[in-house]
């Protein structure tokens, strides 16, 4: 849509698998994703328009393993990983069997 960026999704028989990306009107790289069989998995990035990293999350079968969030100076303000003990990481176990 004029205004509002591109986007480019990577589709493999009718599921998001591969590389998802946004930008910003100004050409610059908003977010980057990498999905498989239409889960999170891999990488997750999100940039301000200037360039400089918002967030990065690493998913894995669609189960966010770890995350951090920083401010405009590169300061982290926000961290989470899964713990043993979190649902999360039985179903993870699951998943990757």
């Amino acid at each position: 849509m004029p205004g509002h960026g591109l986007s480019e999704i990577s589709y493999v028989d009718g599921a998001h698998d591969g590389p998802a990306r946004d930008w910003y009107p100004s050409g610059q790289l908003k977010y980057e994703a990498n999905y498989g069989q239409n889960a999170h998995h891999g990488s997750t990035r999100q940039f301000r328009e200037d360039g400089s990293l918002v967030s990065e999350a690493i998913y894995d079968h669609g189960v966010l393993v770890r995350s951090v969030t920083l401010d405009h100076d590169g300061k982290i303000i926000g961290h989470y990983e899964v713990s043993e003990s979190s649902p999360n990481f039985a179903q993870l176990r699951r998943l990757r069997e």
